[in-house]
Formats: structure tokens, C-alpha cells, sequence
């Protein structure tokens, strides 16, 4: 890693901590020179990853969603089934593949085909052969929907959200869809979940009922976004309604605490994500 990056992470490490790191002009300056000086792969977690243009700034420059990270290695366990919805370059793919072995199988899903191309190539040079990749977003339907794209973010990109302003978003782009329900077999049962989808979680939880409930295993990590929600034409109460159907549901930024969706604190961002168990029958 060259000297002017190892640079760059120190100083945007400390303008994080100083509450500056959303500022609009120095996101601008930091992209710049993340641009100019980020190497071409890193090494995390054992694993060599490519990277895209930009939204791998927050894997480079600190330790990733270190919670989330500990929690799933904590669960997952040898020859289980994982699907990662919303894999994005592969950050968690690649975690799953090691954490389920050869006896085990991960459904990796990532609309967006920029950052597809990066997942396979991620996939395929750490001989990841228990992954199937799908180039598709998880939804509760077959068909085709319009991907709002953030070039400047590309881990932001929505399926199926409302007309919205943002100054980062370049395009909109026809995508696949898919319910889970009916792409699984009808005899795999999943042992574990995560998803991040910006928005559509509520539609991809919809179209995962029939997997739910053949899965008594089933354990899950979930991102919620309010605002995210709603650009999807979803409420947060719902949402939450969804997953207790099925999961007890526990807050995970101090440990595993339960809630009932009405005490959950967000993130800085307006988003946290929260872990979920099957209920047993």
C-alpha cells in the first residue's frame, strides 16, 4: 500500500472523528484523492478483494461494519446455506464462502452489473467455488423494475424507488427481478440472511415467506433505513410487522438486546441493522 494512502487513511480516519467526514466539499476532496491514490486490491479478512471506483472508501479507510462482521462470524457455521442479497463487490460474500466450507452453499445477489463484474472477479480469484452468483435484485416478484444509480456511490443504488433529488444519482437503469420463493428450490432450507438492499427489504422479505417458513434454522441480518423505506413505497412499521411474523428481533450496536421495533436508536446515517432468530414453532 503506498505511502500517500496509507496518508490518506490517517487523515480521513481524523476528519471522521471530528464529525467532518460528510461534509459536501470534503467528501468531494476526499474522492479526489482516493482516486489518485488507492491500490488496486487490498487484502481483508484473509481475502483478496477488487475494488470499484469509489464506495469502497469505507473498507479501505476504516474497519468495516466491525459489529456485523463479528456477528455473522459468531452464527454462520460449516456446511450451512447463506444467501447475501444486496452482495454488492463481495465484502460479505467472500466472508460466507470461508465461514460455510465446501459442504456449504452461498447465494450471492447483486443487481447492478458495474459492481457484478467485480463481485465475480472478487469470487473467482479467491476460488470461491461454493458461491452462485446472480445477477438479479430480490424483490417479491419476477419481472423488471428501474434501479436509480449513484455513480458516485454505486452501494446506494435503489430498485424500484419513487422519483426522488439527490445530485449523486447519474441514471436510471432496467433491472431483473426475482422472489427468493421462486428461485430456491423448493427443498433448500437457508440458514442464514443478509440483506441490504436500500429500501426494498420489505418487497425481497415478501418474497421470501415460503423459504421462512421451511427454514427453522434461519437466522438473519438486516438493514433498516427509514428514509430508504420510504422511497420504496414502504413504512418502517410494516417492515418491522414482517419480520416478527416469523423472528425475534434484536438491536446489535451494544450487544444483543431485544426489541419490539418502537425502541430501535439509528445510526448517524438514519440506518442500523438488526439481527434476527426464528421463532421456534
Amino acid at each position: 500500500m503506498s505511502i500517500l494512502f496509507s496518508a490518506y487513511k490517517k487523515i480521513s480516519k481524523s476528519l471522521s472523528g471530528y464529525g467532518l467526514g460528510n461534509n459536501k466539499i470534503i467528501k468531494k476532496i476526499k474522492r479526489f484523492i482516493f482516486m489518485k491514490t488507492k491500490p488496486e486490491f487490498i487484502i481483508v479478512n484473509g481475502n483478496k478483494m477488487y475494488l470499484d471506483k469509489l464506495d469502497s472508501m469505507r473498507i479501505l479507510t476504516q474497519e468495516f461494519e466491525p459489529i456485523e462482521t463479528r456477528l455473522v462470524k459468531e452464527k454462520i457455521k460449516k456446511g450451512e446455506t447463506v444467501l447475501d442479497i444486496g452482495a454488492n463487490i463481495g465484502y460479505y460474500t467472500l466472508i460466507f464462502s470461508k465461514l460455510v466450507g465446501p459442504k456449504g452453499k452461498v447465494f450471492s445477489f447483486e443487481p447492478d452489473i458495474e459492481n457484478f463484474k467485480i463481485l465475480k472477479k472478487n469470487v473467482k480469484v479467491n476460488n470461491c467455488k461454493n458461491v452462485i452468483l446472480v445477477n438479479k435484485a430480490v424483490s417479491d416478484k419476477n419481472g423488471t423494475e428501474k434501479m436509480t444509480i449513484f455513480d458516485g456511490n454505486r452501494g446506494r443504488n435503489t430498485v424500484g424507488a419513487r422519483d426522488f433529488n439527490d445530485e449523486e444519482i447519474t441514471s436510471k437503469e432496467p433491472v431483473k427481478t426475482i422472489a427468493i420463493d421462486k428461485y430456491l428450490d423448493k427443498n433448500i432450507k437457508v440458514d442464514f440472511i443478509k440483506i441490504d438492499i436500500q429500501g426494498s427489504e420489505y418487497k425481497a422479505f415478501k418474497g421470501l415467506r415460503k423459504v421462512i417458513k421451511r427454514s427453522n434454522n434461519l437466522k438473519i441480518l438486516a438493514e433498516l433505513s427509514p428514509s430508504c423505506l420510504e422511497m420504496c413505497g414502504a413504512k418502517v412499521d410494516e417492515y418491522i410487522k414482517e419480520l416478527k411474523k416469523n423472528f425475534n428481533i434484536y438491536t446489535i450496536d451494544k450487544g444483543l438486546m431485544r426489541t419490539n421495533g418502537k425502541n430501535i436508536k439509528y445510526r448517524s446515517e438514519n440506518y442500523t441493522d438488526l439481527y434476527g432468530e426464528r421463532k421456534k414453532k
